[in-house]
């Protein structure tokens, strides 16, 4: 798990899949490790599709974060 911040202003489309901390699932986490809101229920295949989409949202981000210090180094 890592925290949104880390992505700076590039972490909007990441935020939606962190918890009430800002900490986002990452593959092999777990989803009682998270602070999430009580009225969030999971079971396998939703964690499972969750954790996919933080995924390739962070990717994303982590694209372009590396664009933005390419064009501003």
């Amino acid at each position: 798990m890592f925290h949104v911040t880390n992505l700076g202003d590039f972490g909007g489309d990441v935020k939606p899949f962190a918890d009430l901390r800002g900490y986002v699932p990452e593959p092999g986490d777990h989803w009682a490790a998270f602070d999430w809101d009580a009225a969030i229920e999971w079971d396998a295949e939703a964690w499972d599709e969750h954790v996919e989409a933080a995924v390739l949202a962070t990717e994303e981000a982590e694209r372009l974060v590396s664009g933005w210090r390419l064009a501003n180094l």
